[in-house]
This record gives structure tokens, sequence and C-alpha cells, in this order.
């Protein structure tokens, strides 16, 4: 079985995605090029991906492929009919950034909510310490309790970011 990861420069320097443990032939690359993805996918069974676009025109001329996984959540970057049409299997990673994901939206979130870019500017000019006051009200901070929260999306993901809006007192809704 031959087996290769076509972007892994996607995962930074810090990860290293694990040979599979049955035996295999396999490959790794840091990048690929729209330009290389039929030469390196041409004789593979299975071909991971996480940016890589793997579209009608190339998978079309693929003979050998049987499984796409993708090293993410979502299938946009791979034509789902192709694939059904030919017989390859598509996976993504379940539960991908579970924490990660829905933290980093709430940084988002309170960075905007609580105009914490603007406040940093204000500190870095040197207005907080000019202002001769305790506090310094240039922009406005609003709270999030109370406010309504909209999560386009209701998959693990979206659960997972609704929960932490609950917590904050948030109103949750779906769309």
């Amino acid at each position: 079985m031959k087996i290769s990861l076509l972007d892994s420069a996607t995962f930074g320097d810090f990860f290293e995605l694990e040979k599979p443990s049955f035996p295999c032939e396999w490959k790794t690359y840091k990048i690929t090029e729209p330009s290389e993805v039929l030469e390196r996918i041409q004789d593979i069974d299975i071909a991971i991906v996480n940016k890589v676009v793997l579209n009608r025109e190339v998978l079309e001329k693929t003979e050998k492929l049987k499984l796409i996984a993708l090293a993410a959540t979502g299938y946009n970057i791979v034509d789902l009919d192709c694939c059904k049409e030919k017989g390859i299997l598509v996976c993504n990673i379940r539960d991908y950034a579970f924490d990660s994901v829905p933290e980093h939206t709430f940084a988002l979130i309170l960075a905007l909510r609580k105009n914490i870019l603007g406040y940093k500017k204000a500190l870095q000019d040197g207005l907080w310490q000019e202002s001769g006051q305790f506090c310094l009200f240039l922009e406005p901070v609003h709270c999030l309790s109370g406010s309504r929260l909209g999560i386009i999306g209701s998959g693990s993901l979206g659960q997972a970011v609704a929960k932490l809006g609950e917590a904050f007192g948030m109103d949750v809704c779906f769309a």
C-alpha cells in the first residue's frame, strides 16, 4: 500500500504525522503545488491532504486511489461527486481542534466586545498614563452576558462554541 501526505508544511514544524503502524510505502511532501498533484497521487492508494485541492480534473486521471484522508474538518477541497463516481472514500478528522477553535473564537469575540486592540494602542501611545484617571474610556466596552451569539453550523465545533457562549450568559442561536 502506498500512502502520501501532500502538504506537511501546513502542520507547522511542531507536529509530525506518524507513519501508519501497518506495512506501507510512506512518502511525505512539505508542499505540493497544483502542477504536482496528479504526479504525486497517480500511483498511490491513500492521499492525506490538508489544503491541497483534489478536483475532478485530477481525480479522473487516477486509477489506484482508494482513500482521501483530510487532515482538517472541511471537504471543500475535494470533488466529492467525482470521488463517489470513482469509488474513492473520503474522510476527515472528527472533533479536530475541539478545544482550540472554540477558545480562539472567544478570544476574538472578547477582543472585539472589549475593544482590546483600541485600549492596547492607547496604552502604547501613552494615553492611559496621561489621563490622570484610574480608568480610561476611549472605546465602548460591552459585556457578553445578554448578547446574542449566532453560530453557523451545529456540529461538534459549533456545539463547543455554544457551550462557551452559554457559560458567558449569551443567547445562543444556530443557523
